[in-house]
């Protein structure tokens, strides 16, 4: 019930499919759980189709705010801007992965051919009967649902991925590659003087060569960092105000960052 799961199960259903969505983690309107790998979708008109195919465009749209560019900073201390589009006055928008994946699951289960089903998590599948199996968290009970059609949105560890893969006859492949960084988010809420950053600051700020990626959100601050190994993070500001991220290789310093202490 992530977001590819979300919208195709809402589409299939508005194009009067029966269809059961069943997702590993526990519903997450209800539940708090760990976000993951968070930091905002990015949704510019591709996605935006998809959402105005599902007739929910106008609803995420008051969920998003514009993104117009990043703020690079150089290992000099300089700062520019980056454009995201070469034409003035375009953006892409900024968007809660959980707050769009709550909007789309709303739309989901109001729709009479939908069942919703949380907690299990697929363990195997069928790929020529076209069922699946799935083993409950909560009771440890495996059940088997079976469809005319299954559509595999279960993400990077792939249990029908790799299903697929060991059926020689489908000739089927792919490879897979680590990442060599890590990750890490730092949420910074506002403060009763406002939020971290002084406008007119952009939503997005990169520190080059230190891998951080850190947006504003209607006073909120979040930042994602993605160091190499290695490398260690703090975070540091004055009254809530102004903030910035340090990532040290070795004892370095990043431009812009605060001195240690």
């Amino acid at each position: 019930a992530g977001l590819c799961g979300s919208i195709v199960a809402l589409r299939m259903a508005q194009r009067g499919y029966q269809v059961q969505q069943v997702e590993k983690r526990p519903d997450l309107r209800d539940v708090t759980q760990d976000a993951g790998r968070s930091i905002n979708l990015s949704l510019s008109d591709r996605g935006l189709k998809a959402l105005r195919l599902a007739g929910v465009e106008e609803q995420a749209l008051e969920l998003c705010i514009p993104m117009y560019g990043r703020m690079i900073h150089d290992q000099k201390g300089n700062t520019f801007m980056s454009n995201y589009s070469g034409r003035d006055g375009e953006y892409i928008n900024s968007i809660s992965r959980p707050g769009l994946n709550m909007l789309l699951l709303d739309k989901a289960e109001e729709m009479p051919n939908v069942e919703l089903i949380f907690n299990k998590g697929c363990t195997a599948i069928d790929l020529e009967k076209g069922t699946a199996t799935f083993t409950d968290y909560n009771t440890k009970q495996e059940s088997t649902f079976e469809g005319d059609l299954v559509l595999a949105t279960d993400g990077a560890g792939s249990v029908v991925r790799k299903a697929m893969f060991n059926k020689r006859e489908l000739l089927f492949s792919f490879s897979q590659q680590w990442l060599t960084h890590g990750y890490k988010e730092t949420p910074i809420p506002a403060t009763k003087v406002g939020g971290p950053l002084p406008p007119p600051a952009p939503p997005v700020s990169r520190l080059c060569g230190f891998g951080v990626v850190a947006g504003a959100h209607g006073g909120d601050f979040g930042g994602g960092h993605m160091p190499a190994p290695g490398f260690a993070m703090r975070v540091g500001g004055a009254e809530g105000r102004f903030v910035w991220f340090q990532m040290r290789p070795l004892g370095a310093r990043a431009p812009g960052a605060l001195p240690p202490t």
